[in-house]
């Protein structure tokens, strides 16, 4: 790396710092300290700390959102420095605000340090996008096929109307899968659209269970409701 390439990472990681700190500081002015702490207050301490669990173990899974990500690049990265990265990432991202500005921000001051160039971060960050769209969909549409009637209730919408999504998300699943399974891309004149390999898929469908399934645990246990553990 040459001494002109290290100090322009060096500045850029010095500006997001900044501007994520203003940020931080400019949403911090408009609290008030005096309802968040009576609020802080009458949060039932076992649920604070059973929600906690969750929240870092959501934070944990979603980061294989990025090993996918990475893995479908090509690149070795070690699990613990892109654990590490997405963790610090989705952190900032979800505490600061504007998640997929200040969450992609953080991946091009951090990653640069393990080796990764910008065009590999931001290929990286479709990719993921990939996976988290691809997942949700695939797990949330099936979700519809059980859950249509509670979603109706809650949409105000006809149970039917979930029926289909959920039936047309199993059928779209399938579909995406095989392709995956025969690994063929699609080209469209000189345009390719690249598949990613089965187990890499596969892995996606795990992570998105336990994503989804962290989330709906983290809702259970909101400090608006009591818990009831067994």
């Amino acid at each position: 790396m040459s001494e002109r390439t290290h100090s322009i990472r060096k500045y850029f990681s010095l500006l997001v710092s900044l501007t994520l700190l203003s940020v931080a500081l400019w949403k911090l002015s408009g609290v008030n300290w005096s309802e968040a702490i009576e609020s802080a207050q009458s949060v039932r301490i076992q649920n604070l700390l059973v929600a906690s669990v969750f929240i870092v173990s959501s934070f944990l899974i979603y980061a294989f959102y990025d090993v996918l990500a990475i893995r479908w690049l090509g690149k070795n990265l070690a699990y613990g420095s892109i654990l590490k990265v997405s963790f610090i990432s989705t952190c900032v991202s979800m505490n600061v605000g504007f998640a997929a500005l200040s969450g992609s921000a953080m991946r091009l001051a951090l990653y640069p340090l393990y080796g990764l160039s910008l065009k590999d971060i931001s290929l990286s960050y479709v990719k993921m996008a990939f996976f988290f769209a691809s997942g949700w969909a695939s797990v949330g549409g099936v979700s519809c096929l059980f859950l249509n009637r509670y979603y109706g209730e809650q949409l105000g919408l006809p149970p039917v109307l979930f029926l289909f999504v959920g039936w047309g998300s199993v059928v779209v699943s399938i579909a995406y899968f095989f392709w995956c399974w025969n690994h063929r891309e699609v080209r469209v004149g000189s345009f390719v659209l690249p598949v990613p390999p089965f187990r890499l898929a596969m892995g996606n469908l795990l992570v998105a269970v336990l994503d989804i399934g962290t989330l709906s645990l983290i809702h259970i246990s909101e400090p608006t409701r009591p818990l009831y553990i067994s």
